[in-house]
């Protein structure tokens, strides 16, 4: 007659059982707080690129302004440049 071994097998199995069970969940873990990171470094890096294009809206827009602006003097000193040209020869007839 063989010797019976089923307490024994019971025990080393749900010891293997439960070893197998807490790598998956270390596993599982570390992939979590893996995903995590990449989500806070997606999101800083979105924060980032938000802030700078909101930056350089607001340069293109100061430089827009400032362009008007010359656009604007220039479009004054040449009416000014006219009218007194138109007056020199008004006061030559």
């Amino acid at each position: 007659m063989k010797p019976h071994r089923g307490p024994v097998v019971i025990p080393v199995t749900t010891i293997l059982i439960y070893t197998l069970f807490s790598i998956y969940d270390q596993r599982k873990d570390r992939a979590l707080e893996e995903l995590r990171m990449r989500q806070r470094d997606i999101a800083d890096g979105l924060e980032e690129k938000n802030e700078l294009i909101r930056e350089l809206y607001h340069r293109v827009k100061n430089n827009l302004q400032l362009v008007l602006s010359m656009i604007r003097l220039t479009l004054s000193t040449l009416l000014r440049a006219s009218t007194a040209e138109k007056d020199r020869q008004s006061n030559h007839r």
